[in-house]
């Protein structure tokens, strides 16, 4: 009988076969019903002998490949590389040269990557570090190893940080990582005002800068900082990037900014006042900015509100009143963790308020305090739990309707603490101000608005047919 003493196996795994064999003792005669079959299960046989075998490799024994990467040769079995890579099991099966030949040069594959995957085909196991992913993804990927490749990818997820993610994008496109791409493309969105200020954007292809700010969901405070963005950009290499200047500026929605910063910054800058496309911009801008009653015919994508993620899944309860008491909490509701979370406190308690989202903001307007009916106004930012004031209403009104249109609030009627109002006001959040509408021809309070094509429209409802939900 062959001595298993020189072999890979442990003293350890000996005895454990050993007592295996006593503790699995056959059925005696006194068994009420003797076996005609048993099957015996290991689940640790499949990892020890794969352990026997990767000691082998380690001891070259009984390897029957050489894999040449450069001038280093790495030794494996056959069998094992192609149960784990289809990459070579098409190798070694099909009609190729390398078939029947004992040593297998590779080309295009890192050797300490390569090291790393033929021991994971030997243990299941490989460490992913900062310093290893990037040799590591594409050689597995090559290799056609799906596990490691994945494994990668989700390290490289939990990675992304403003300074990074647009090198891990451009890394995730060049290996065709989909997933990857999406997810890091989609952080360069939410968090653009971080990545607007690291080298990577700076270094970003024309192309890339403009996939980027031509997105809905791009997150920023305001147009502002996309305008700043694009001039950086050019300015890094502005004699091979201010061709660029009246496509990029295209794709900043300019009727969005500030009048101010239309006129003291954006009229100012010598790349747009060289430029006379970027002229014809800036002039459709400041139209919209000085013909309020006209913006529905001015509606394209330049006037439209951004919609980045973060807001949309969520529900707002502000303010309102119980029996005794008047609020200024709110809770928003976030259906896909199925809870209620507190927000920040208005400045004043208001029940019988209008409350209205525009853009990324929600606004709350008029009201009742307990004591007096409300002229006042504030918004509220998501981003930053915080409340703003905002320029008071010409009236004070509670009960009133509410509705948001082509970038500009509407409220109607409502009731002053003295009598019900058939009264106007329409708000313009990029100049402030209130301005009076014509009246409708009815008093009304308690009214809903709805916007249906480029008006809106007031709908009387009883107080007893209105309920809270």
């Amino acid at each position: 009988m062959a001595s298993t003493s020189s072999g890979p196996w442990s003293p350890s795994t000996s005895q454990k076969l050993e007592e295996t064999a006593i503790a699995e003792e056959p059925p005696t005669c006194e068994s009420p019903e003797p076996m005609s079959c048993y099957l015996h299960h290991d689940p640790d046989h499949p990892m020890s002998s794969f352990s026997v075998i990767n000691k082998m490799r380690v001891n070259i024994q009984l390897c029957d490949v050489s894999l040449r990467v450069g001038n280093s040769v790495t030794k494996a079995h056959r069998l094992v590389l192609a149960s784990s890579s289809p990459y070579f099991y098409a190798m070694f099966n099909d009609d190729m040269a390398e078939k029947l030949q004992s040593e297998v040069e590779l080309h295009d594959v890192d050797l300490s990557a390569l090291q790393l995957l033929i021991e994971y085909s030997y243990t299941g196991q490989v460490h992913i570090t900062d310093e290893n992913v990037q040799v590591l993804l594409p050689a597995s990927s090559l290799l056609q190893i799906n596990s490691v490749r994945d494994a990668c990818c989700l390290f490289l997820m939990k990675q992304l940080h403003a300074t990074n993610c647009l090198g891990i994008r451009q890394f995730a496109e060049t290996h065709s990582c989909n997933e990857l791409r999406n997810r890091s493309h989609r952080y360069a969105l939410q968090n653009f005002e971080e990545v607007m200020k690291t080298e990577e954007f700076l270094f970003l292809t024309y192309s890339e800068v403009e996939d980027l700010i031509s997105n809905d969901k791009l997150n920023v405070v305001s147009e502002e900082q996309v305008f700043v963005a694009v001039v950086d950009w050019i300015k890094h290499n502005q004699s091979e990037r201010s061709q660029y200047i009246a496509k990029l500026l295209g794709h900043v929605r300019l009727a969005q900014m500030s009048k101010m910063f239309l006129l003291n910054v954006v009229e100012t800058e010598p790349l747009v006042r060289s430029e006379p496309s970027c002229k014809d911009l800036l002039l459709g801008a400041m139209k919209y900015h000085l013909l309020p009653d006209q913006r529905s015919d001015f509606a394209s994508k330049q006037t439209e509100q951004r919609r980045p993620d973060g807001l949309m899944p969520y529900i707002f309860a502000i303010g309102g009143g119980s029996l005794f008491t008047i609020h200024s909490a709110g809770e928003c509701y976030n259906p896909r963790h199925d809870r209620w979370l507190p927000i920040a406190p208005m400045s004043k308690c208001r029940s019988r308020a209008g409350i209205v989202s525009l853009g990324k903001l929600i606004y709350a307007i008029g009201g009742y305090d307990g004591i007096v009916d409300l002229s006042s106004a504030e918004c509220y930012d998501p981003n930053y739990n915080r409340w703003s004031a905002v320029t008071s209403l010409g009236t004070k009104r509670s009960c009133l309707g509410i509705s948001a249109s082509h970038g500009l609030l509407y409220v109607c009627g409502g009731f002053d603490g003295a009598s019900c109002l058939s009264s106007v006001e329409r708000y313009d959040p990029l100049t402030g101000v209130w301005s009076s509408c014509p009246s409708m021809t009815t008093r009304r309070r308690y009214c809903r608005v709805s916007v249906v094509g480029k008006s809106a429209e007031p709908k009387y409802a009883r107080p007893s047919l209105v309920k809270r939900i």
